[in-house]
């Protein structure tokens, strides 16, 4: 299967009490609860813990046709840190946020659905060492170094769909009784469909989309 970038955006992220985040803009800005030092995460948001507070780091959002072919995004460049997760996505649009610089939103477009979320840190450790030299020799917060620096330390946050789980796969009273739910939802949404059968993949998925 080929897999092809569809879509991605870098943007500089604004940091607040030692995170900065995004998340689907369907939601008040959900809390993550899963934690793992250098991130937290729900279905639809994720706070990640740079290294650094200045100068700021940057992230990349991608959308991809199916899983990347690999993890680096430049030659020779390995991430220092990665996790896999499932992101939910309803708004169609993620925002960036941090605790105290407020949110930015649409940051980048994403049709909703479900995905799967690879999320990658680079040049952390290098970015801490700048920082202290910076410190060590007084530069001052927004010199030009301190510019230059910024979106050295860099996430990148990559997106492919989930496959939408098959009817069949579930018991037998289980699937008749969501290819029902599906049916009626179906119907209140003015969709085509009829009264008995198979429902088409298509009205499947977006059911699966905004559920």
């Amino acid at each position: 299967m080929e897999h092809r970038l569809l879509a991605d955006a870098s943007v500089i992220a604004t940091t607040g009490h030692g995170m900065f985040g995004f998340y689907d803009e369907a939601y008040d800005h959900p809390e993550p609860t899963r934690s793992e030092g250098w991130f937290a995460a729900t279905s639809a948001a994720v706070h990640i813990y740079p290294r650094c507070q200045l100068p700021s780091p940057g992230i990349r959002f991608e959308l991809w046709t199916d899983a990347p072919p690999g993890d680096v995004t430049d030659e020779g460049n390995e991430p220092e840190v990665q996790t896999r997760l499932e992101f939910q996505v309803k708004a169609g649009s993620i925002g960036l946020m941090a605790t105290t610089a407020g949110v930015q939103p649409g940051v980048f477009e994403l049709p909703a659905g479900r995905y799967h979320l690879h999320l990658l840190g680079y040049r952390r450790a290098a970015m801490a060492a700048k920082e202290r030299d910076l410190y060590a020799r007084h530069v001052a917060p927004g010199d030009d170094e301190w510019e230059q620096a910024e979106g050295t330390e860099l996430y990148v946050a990559r997106f492919w769909r989930l496959p939408t789980p098959p009817l069949t796969d579930q018991p037998g009273d289980q699937a008749s009784e969501r290819i029902e739910t599906i049916r009626s939802w179906a119907k209140d949404t003015g969709l085509q469909v009829n009264d008995h059968g198979p429902i088409p993949d298509a009205i499947i998925a977006m059911y699966n989309a905004t559920h």
